[in-house]
């Protein structure tokens, strides 16, 4: 246990804290069973600005409650920003009222089709001085907020396959077979990199040599 908990720090998998920290896979993940069992720790999707994320039904509630909007202004603050507990000694500004406000924009403007890199540039101006990963964060733990999980389906290996049930000949796609098992739908993109161990830029290139594949959001 001791020699996983320095690399349980919210940026690395399970995976990752097994490999950083030279120890049995399944042992890391009982481990962090146990964790969780005790309320210690939660389990997060893994963070990336590729990725898509979207208000739930809950965000009325962020909206109409001023402590949790307080709360929020706290975490995401980066320091000098101005934000409420950003100052130095834990000092508000003047602007604590505004920060909910920005707050509850910012997470409303939130939208599936988005990735998190595209919404910070269209909203650099409002996100001075946020940490856009605790801010993101912070939503997915209070629940107003989810994550939108990108699925492959490599249609062209799916048409191969009936056509060998029927019988039939034709041009057989080009087969990645190690990642071709993954490509069903039913696997998402961080399951797929976090069992292959490479990033969504490298699962991304080879998508493109496995013939012709649809995304899904969902």
């Amino acid at each position: 246990m001791l020699l996983i908990l320095p690399y349980i720090n919210g940026l690395n998998s399970v995976r990752q804290i097994a490999l950083r920290a030279d120890a049995d896979p399944r042992l890391v993940r009982k481990a962090i069973a146990h964790l969780l069992y005790y309320g210690c720790v939660i389990l997060l999707d893994l963070f990336s600005f590729a990725a898509i994320y979207a208000p739930t039904a809950e965000m009325p509630a962020f909206a109409q409650d001023e402590d949790m909007q307080r709360e929020c202004a706290r975490y995401v603050a980066l320091p000098d920003s101005g934000l409420p507990g950003a100052g130095r000694g834990g000092e508000r500004g003047p602007d604590a009222e505004i920060a909910g406000i920005r707050l509850v924009e910012l997470f409303c403007s939130l939208k599936q089709g988005q990735s998190v890199k595209s919404w910070c540039v269209e909203h650099a101006e409002a996100l001075e001085g946020v940490d856009v990963r605790r801010l993101i964060t912070f939503g997915v733990i209070k629940g107003f907020v989810y994550r939108v999980h990108k699925y492959a389906v490599a249609t062209s290996l799916l048409a191969a396959g009936g056509r060998k049930q029927r019988g039939e000949r034709g041009k057989e796609p080009p087969l990645d077979a190690e990642l071709a098992k993954y490509l069903d739908g039913t696997h998402c993109f961080d399951e797929i990199c976090t069992e292959l161990l490479i990033s969504e830029k490298e699962l991304v290139t080879r998508l493109k040599g496995c013939g012709e594949v649809q995304i899904i959001y969902r």
